[in-house]
């Protein structure tokens, strides 16, 4: 089994060199960029741009349900959390990639998003162990492309490895970076995450 790569780049990194980043966007990501109003916001947008220009390619499409790909590239996954950008790839099925910081989780939130199997792993290894199952739903569905088309509390990701989504088998893995929980999805079977972070972008 072969690794799936995630390249994740800090925003400070995208800060300096916001100017030379900013002249290769095309008209519509320029637009996209402008809609932002916080400079974080707008830092991490254009940091994910960056990446999957340089690291897959242009010009972006989307699917009907959102998820965005490049005609005849490799397919991609990107998130987003505090000082980080990701951007998870895969040259032979699909991925998806979430990325959260650590931040205070209520039971209340737990009992609100989660399946049964899923509130008893919370309960056994602490409210901290919410983020590894919240990213992990999220990169299911990411790598599915269908969008919410059920309830939260129906998806059960409790169990690394193997999952079941809609009839179709997916195959989920998490780690911790930092002060971040980070998992990613691919209907391929993997046997690891792998890291590499970027200390420049241009």
């Amino acid at each position: 089994m072969k690794p799936i790569s995630v390249h994740v780049i800090k925003i400070d990194v995208v800060a300096a060199a916001k100017e030379k980043l900013l002249a290769t966007l095309n008209k519509e990501d320029l637009e996209r960029y402008s809609r932002y109003r916080r400079e974080e916001d707008k830092l991490r947008f254009l940091g994910g741009r960056a990446l999957i220009y340089r690291l897959v390619g242009s010009p972006i499409q989307f699917e009907e349900k959102g998820k965005p790909f490049v005609e005849g590239s490799k397919h991609f996954s990107i998130s987003h959390s505090g000082d980080f950008v990701g951007i998870a790839l895969d040259d032979s099925a699909p991925v998806g990639l979430d990325i959260e910081g650590r931040s205070d989780a209520s039971q209340s939130l737990v009992n609100h998003v989660c399946s049964q199997p899923e509130i008893d792993f919370i309960e056994k290894k602490g409210l901290d162990a919410f983020f590894e199952i919240w990213t992990k739903k999220e990169a299911l569905i990411k790598c599915t492309g269908t969008g919410m088309t059920v309830s939260l509390k129906e998806i059960n990701v409790a169990k690394e490895g193997e999952n079941e989504y809609m009839g179709r088998l997916f195959y989920i893995q998490h780690i911790v970076l930092g002060a971040y929980h980070l998992s990613v999805c691919s209907s391929r079977k993997f046997d690891k995450i792998l890291i590499q972070q970027e200390t420049q972008i241009v």
